[in-house]
Order: C-alpha cells, then sequence, then structure tokens
C-alpha cells in the first residue's frame, strides 16, 4: 500500500484573500505534478483532503488529472497542528493506495512518524504542490520517492 503526501498548492495570503484559494501558480504547478503522476502510472483509491480551500482545491486539480473525480473527501484530523497518531493508525489498517493533500507541519510529522517513529523526525521536506511516496512494508513504511514541481518546469 503507498500513501501519497501532498503539500497544497501556493495559496494567497490571508490579506489577499481571506479563504486563502490557490493562485495562479499554484493551480499549474498542482496541474503539473499531477500530470507527470499520472503519466508515470500512478494510481490511487481515493484523496483526503483537509477542510481548507487551498487543500480541496489541490485535491481537486489531482482528481481530474488522475482520473478519480468521484473518490474525493474532506477528511477530519488533518488540519496542520492535528495529531497525527489517529490517521497514521488510519493508514496501518488500509489496503489500497491513498492520496493525502494537507498542510505543514502536519504532512512533515505524519511522514516523520511512519517513516522513523518519531512525527517530530522530519525525514523529508515538502513543498507547495510537492508529493512524497510512502510504501507501507511488512514491519516498516519506506520513503520510495519525491516529486516537486520546480523539478518539472
Amino acid at each position: 500500500m503507498r500513501v501519497y503526501l501532498v503539500q497544497h498548492g501556493m495559496a494567497f495570503s490571508k490579506e489577499q484573500d481571506p479563504e486563502r484559494s490557490l493562485t495562479e501558480e499554484g493551480k499549474e504547478a498542482s496541474r503539473l505534478v499531477s500530470q507527470r503522476l499520472k503519466a508515470a502510472g500512478s494510481e490511487v483509491f481515493v484523496i483526503w483532503h483537509s477542510g481548507k480551500t487551498r487543500a480541496r482545491q489541490t485535491a481537486e486539480i489531482f482528481a481530474e488529472n488522475l482520473q478519480i473525480p468521484r473518490r474525493i473527501m474532506e477528511h477530519s484530523n488533518l488540519a496542520p497542528k492535528d495529531s497525527v497518531e489517529p490517521i497514521a493508525e488510519e493508514l496501518r489498517k488500509m489496503s489500497h493506495d491513498l492520496m493525502i493533500v494537507g498542510h505543514l507541519p502536519f504532512l512533515s510529522k505524519l511522514a516523520g512518524l511512519l517513516l522513523t517513529g518519531d512525527a517530530e523526525a522530519e525525514p523529508v521536506g515538502f513543498s507547495n504542490s510537492g508529493v512524497v511516496c510512502l510504501e507501507q512494508g511488512e514491519k516498516t513504511w519506506q520513503l520510495r520517492w519525491a516529486l516537486v514541481p520546480q523539478l518539472l518546469k
């Protein structure tokens, strides 16, 4: 089972847009990365996203390009400062590939907990619209790859 951790695309500041919607740059970077994932044959069963506008918009772009528009859902416990343990426990029970679109520091802490057992470890870096792919082994999770939009321009 693989989990694809995606940091939301670049968003407007709160002063520019109280909803913090994606900028055109954020939309384009999300399109670029999601199209590359599709071309590489990545398959995702469902996409979870936080309740924030920027995460929902990013998830919608990925869902469209990965051709899974009906399997996108807002999930609780994905806010920036939420505890990662409940989501890590859910992931341990899953058997299908999943994408989580969220925020820092949550994604970094989740990756740390899954890869090292320590949510504070921060073993991988994230960037807006970037993807980190983790795979669940028999006993541990492994980092498979990471993709950032800067590599695709």
